[in-house]
């Protein structure tokens, strides 16, 4: 009915890796530099936390972009610490599973059960948002990640631990995506989680967690890192993909 010769469904953190040879300087930021001498095939990776957490990764070579989705979100949660053990623990036993999936820490959601986790704390007793995450997430009304993250800015010191404890999960996972990648074409750090806390996903405690990664520390410390801050990138990226298989069409044609 809409008279088109083709149509293609993308996933959405897959589209954008079509995007990223045509981002703007606006809707990215650039949160470390690179050091490395790009080959003249560029592999990138993409890491969104939204609601949950979408992993993409692509290749550019000459006028090619090749884009493969992932279920890397659903890999598991490895604690790096007796903090983040205890966390996990709790989580498990609390969401009555027996697999705690990355996801559930490094995304949107993931937030709020870390800052769930820290309220039921015996030191939280009296805290303002206790009751509230006592109804959340079985309340979708209620936002506990956006609430959490509003405290932890304004100093609320419960809420900046369960902030820290998300920003360092989250920047570990990234840096493991840019060593199981090799993605000297960058890593992009999207998703509207990220897009909200932008000064944490510049902060130490994101930077310095994707870098710890032992003998190859050095190589990720290198690598160019972005924060994609364009809401509307996925849009953006799905026109440049339209365009792609335009062209490509009239070239058959």
């Amino acid at each position: 009915s809409l008279n088109l010769d083709s149509l293609e469904l993308i996933n959405d953190v897959c589209v954008l890796i079509y995007g990223i040879p045509s981002f703007k300087k606006e809707q990215f930021i650039q949160i470390q530099h690179s050091k490395l001498h790009v080959k003249s095939y560029k592999k990138v990776a993409i890491m969104a936390a939204g609601t949950g957490l979408g992993i993409s990764k692509g290749v550019f070579n000459a006028n090619q972009v090749l884009a493969f989705p992932t279920e890397g979100g659903h890999q598991e949660f490895s604690p790096r610490s007796i903090t983040e053990w205890e966390m996990t623990r709790w989580l498990k036993s609390d969401l009555k599973i027996k697999r705690l999936s990355l996801e559930r820490i490094v995304s949107g959601i993931g937030l709020g059960h870390i800052a769930r986790w820290r309220l039921n704390k015996s030191d939280a007793i009296k805290h303002p948002l206790k009751t509230i995450a006592n109804d959340w997430p079985l309340n979708n009304t209620i936002d506990l990640p956006s609430l959490a993250s509003t405290a932890a800015k304004t100093g609320d010191k419960l809420m900046q631990e369960a902030l820290q404890i998300w920003l360092g999960a989250y920047g570990s996972a990234a840096g493991d995506l840019a060593l199981s990648e090799l993605c000297e074409g960058g890593l992009w750090i999207a998703g509207g989680a990220a897009s909200k806390n932008l000064d944490g996903i510049k902060s130490h405690h994101f930077l310095e967690s994707m870098k710890n990664k032992g003998r190859f520390s050095n190589y990720v410390s290198d690598l160019p890192v972005m924060a994609l801050v364009d809401p509307e990138a996925g849009l953006f990226s799905a026109a440049c993909r339209a365009r792609m298989l335009a062209e490509s069409n009239e070239k058959l044609s």
